[in-house]
């Protein structure tokens, strides 16, 4: 990457890995999990072209290696949100074993790559916290809309 430790994988030029493995996972998914974890992946694909694509579908993801797979963790867990980050790494998971189904990669590369565990933790609470001034009143005023709700309809 932009460090010069990890190469990019190839995003374009060549044809990728047939059937593609992208679509294999996505098709088991119900549609609305196709949609996030489509989404995902091409954050992903960013991550491991060097921002060269977010097409999923354009990455040679045969070529994926742990390295990459340690970056996509590190990247995403840079961001925070330990939910997000555990999904990508569950999209890099079934992607790695759609991969093996389809005879892309091989049992010991896949059983490699599925090696990743998820992050733990919890994403910040957001907002503020009230100062004791400011949380009175707001009682106040809720119990002040309470006792006028006969008034509303």
């Amino acid at each position: 990457m932009a460090d010069g430790t990890i190469a990019p994988i190839d995003a374009g030029g060549s044809t990728p890995a047939k059937p593609a493995p992208v679509l294999l996972y996505l098709s088991g998914l119900r549609a609305g999990s196709r949609r996030v974890q489509r989404s995902i992946l091409g954050r992903i694909a960013a991550i491991v072209t060097d921002g060269a694509t977010r097409d999923p579908l354009a990455v040679r993801w045969e070529s994926l290696t742990v390295a990459h797979v340690a970056l996509i963790r590190a990247r995403l867990d840079a961001e925070g949100r330990p939910a997000t980050t555990n999904r990508g790494l569950a999209a890099v998971r079934g992607l790695v074993r759609s991969m093996r189904r389809a005879g892309v990669i091989d049992l010991e590369t896949a059983v490699a790559l599925g090696d990743v565990r998820n992050v733990t933790g919890s994403a910040p609470l957001r907002g503020r916290a009230l100062d004791p001034g400011e949380n009175a009143r707001s009682e106040e005023h809720t119990s002040e809309l309470q006792s006028h709700s006969d008034l509303v309809c």
